[in-house]
C-alpha cells in the first residue's frame, strides 16, 4: 500500500508539472495580428485549442489520480488504529 501511496504522490507532482508547462505555454502564446493569413491564424487557434484539450485531459488524469491517493490514505489511516 506505502509503494501504491508513493507512486500516486510522485504521478500526481508530474500532472502537477506537465499541467503548469502546458498551462504557461498556453498563456505565452502570441496569437496572430488581424489582417494576417488567414491559414496561419488558423493554424494558431487550432494548436491553441489542441493544447487546451490536452490540459483537460491531464486535469481528468490529475482528478482521478487524488482520488485513487485519498482513498489509499483513508485506508492506512484506517488501518492504524
Amino acid at each position: 500500500m506505502m509503494e501504491a501511496k508513493r507512486k500516486y504522490e510522485q504521478q500526481l507532482a508530474e500532472l502537477d508539472y506537465q499541467m503548469q508547462e502546458l498551462s504557461e505555454d498556453i498563456q505565452t502564446d502570441n496569437f496572430p495580428l488581424p489582417g494576417g493569413p488567414k491559414i496561419h491564424i488558423a493554424g494558431v487557434m487550432e494548436e491553441k485549442i489542441r493544447k487546451m484539450e490536452q490540459l483537460e485531459v491531464l486535469e481528468d488524469k490529475r482528478m482521478e489520480s487524488q482520488e485513487y491517493l485519498d482513498l489509499i490514505q483513508s485506508y492506512l489511516s484506517k488501518t492504524k488504529h
